[in-house]
């Protein structure tokens, strides 16, 4: 059997504002079904739900040191730094010898 949640049980559920819950709805991030009321499947908003508290834990991963998600992202880090350097040595090289230097 399908469930139904009303716009004011969808936004209490995902303990956000009217405001916010049409936002979503109108960049299609959450599915509804139109009309007066307007009306949520059970099922979207608890995958909804699902979806955005592990997006949340995932990013406060990145804050725990020690943790794999934080020493990937340092590692990717340092990656991005070292390519910088590159990137600018290279450019540095190639002014240098555009001006009859080395």
């Amino acid at each position: 059997m399908i469930k139904f949640l009303t716009e004011a049980e969808t936004a209490k559920r995902l303990r956000i504002s009217g405001e916010q819950l049409k936002r979503l709805r109108l960049t299609r991030r959450i599915s509804y079904i139109p009309g007066r009321p307007l009306l949520f499947e059970f099922d979207d908003v608890e995958n909804f739900a699902a979806a955005r508290d592990e997006a949340k834990r995932a990013k406060a991963a990145l804050k725990v040191p020690g943790s794999p998600e934080y020493l990937e992202k340092k590692r990717h880090d340092v990656e991005v730094r070292h390519r910088m350097r590159i990137r600018v040595m290279m450019i540095h090289r190639e002014m240098a010898r555009k001006r009859g230097g080395k």
